[in-house]
């Protein structure tokens, strides 16, 4: 009798381990970019995404950090940041026309989902949760599902994005962001000696991607082998969004982050 119910036990295991299994999602190098037979979810989660540009050499820009720190943990869950530094050693090498396209002439400032607020991009660090408090009333047109794996210092990432409009032109970007990043040595003007710099973009992995989309399907972007192996991988997350970009229409649809070597679900 103990030996059969021991058989039946491990029966019972392996049904759960195989049940698991079968959940698994598919790797990354057998997904294939462009639009999948996979029928997009019935309705998306709206989220902001805001680009912040800041710099070591600006005096009030850890207030601007205090700032976007206040808005994430105001609206948890529904914010997504990308700080771009410009003219230190954390810049990167797409910063300044950014910065240039976007008229950012104060330090810091914000692009909110890259609306235009009031005639500008650019916006002061004190609108920054009003406005995203607007964007989040929306409701969401478009959403993105994120993948990602890592083998030997190398990330592979797979976004999905679907739509629920014919609005079908759009573009995917893709950033690599740190936190946790300590001051260089030339310090951070205005803070203390040992500040620590969060959500800094370290790479545009994929810039203005012009993606194809049939009304009420998936369609997936697969991006392999970007190198990250001067990086704290526990520090890095992916950003991914939605975006218009076309003159007088930068306009963010949704956006999605997940951690490097984790997977995000349409959220």
């Amino acid at each position: 009798m103990k030996f059969n119910k021991f058989i039946f036990v491990l029966l019972i295991g392996l049904t759960i381990i195989s049940c698991k299994k079968e959940e698994q999602e598919t790797p990354i190098d057998q997904l294939e970019t462009g639009v999948t037979d996979e029928t997009a979810p019935n309705g998306f989660q709206q989220k902001v995404l805001i680009e912040e540009f800041t710099g070591e050499w600006c005096g009030s820009c850890p207030l601007g950090a205090q700032y976007l720190q206040s808005t994430i943990s105001e609206y948890p869950g529904k914010v997504v940041a990308a700080a771009f530094h410009i003219n230190d050693s954390f810049e990167v090498s797409t910063a300044n026309t950014f910065a240039n396209e976007f008229d950012v002439t104060d330090y810091p400032s914000a692009l909110v989902q890259r609306k235009l607020w009031n005639g500008v991009y650019a916006t002061n660090q004190s609108l920054w949760s009003d406005l995203a408090g607007q964007v989040l009333q929306q409701t969401a047109t478009g959403g993105l599902k994120i993948q990602t794996s890592v083998v030997n210092g190398s990330l592979d990432i797979a976004v999905d994005m679907a739509l629920t409009t014919n609005d079908t032109n759009m573009y995917l970007t893709v950033y690599l962001i740190s936190k946790n990043v300590p001051e260089s040595s030339q310090g951070q003007t205005g803070a203390p000696s040992g500040y620590v710099h969060h959500h800094v973009v370290r790479k545009v992995i994929l810039l203005n991607s012009q993606e194809t989309f049939s009304h009420g399907f998936i369609t997936r972007n697969v991006i392999k082998d970007v190198d990250i192996s001067n990086y704290d991988q526990n520090n890095l997350k992916v950003v991914a969004f939605l975006h218009h970009n076309e003159a007088g229409n930068y306009e963010v649809i949704n956006t999605q982050e997940v951690k490097v070597g984790q997977n995000s679900d349409w959220n």
